[in-house]
């Protein structure tokens, strides 16, 4: 629980819709496709790899990241660096749930990438 604290939400209490979410997981369902361990895929995603096809994305592409991001900025810059035109925002005081983390600054984000990106 202390790596999710500090790597998926940093919100002080669990916000509403982690508890939520805990409690309504299907739990065989991602055991299945992950595995029983969040730090080592043993499920059936666990070769699942799109990374060859990131660059043939033609419609606009928002990466978003933590600070302290479990998915840490390094790794989802390297991935936005294969689709060509995105762009990456990493939210300075967040964590994996940065709508939870900033919900403002998260709000704004996704607000301006849709109006700069209407009708593409």
């Amino acid at each position: 629980m202390e790596y999710y604290k500090r790597h998926v939400w940093r919100s002080d209490p669990t916000p509403k819709e982690v508890e939520a979410s805990f409690a309504g997981i299907g739990q065989e369902v991602y055991e299945t496709m992950w595995g029983p361990s969040e730090f080592y895929a043993t499920g059936s995603l666990k070769t699942f790899d799109v990374t060859p096809h990131l660059g043939h994305i033609t419609v606009p592409v928002l990466f978003t990241a933590g600070r302290f991001d479990e998915a840490t900025p390094d790794t989802t810059a390297y991935y936005q660096s294969l689709v060509p035109g995105s762009q990456l925002i990493i939210f300075e005081h967040s964590a994996h749930m940065t709508m939870l983390d900033e919900r403002d600054a998260y709000v704004v984000a996704i607000r301006q990438f849709l109006r700069a990106h209407d009708g593409s």
